[in-house]
């Protein structure tokens, strides 16, 4: 329980939303043939479509795939 956290949020259509997120230690996410760690995470849950056409899976932060050299583990 002490990983769960509820997330508030507000987006076009929705004013007041909140997310269920657990936190994680660290995930890597690859993006333009590089290879980014990031440490300390919450990953927000949505139950539903991202996109119309499913093509999109996760959103993330430009912050974290502009870093000029990937974290390490």
């Amino acid at each position: 329980m002490q990983r769960i956290r509820v997330i508030p949020f507000s987006s076009l259509g929705k004013e007041n939303g909140i997310l269920i997120g657990v936190k994680v230690d660290y995930i890597t996410i690859n993006f333009e043939d590089k290879n980014t760690y990031v440490d300390d995470v919450i990953i927000g849950i949505y139950p539903g479509k991202l996109s119309r056409n499913g093509r999109y899976k996760a959103l993330v932060g430009l912050e974290v795939l502009e870093q000029k050299e990937p974290a390490k583990v």
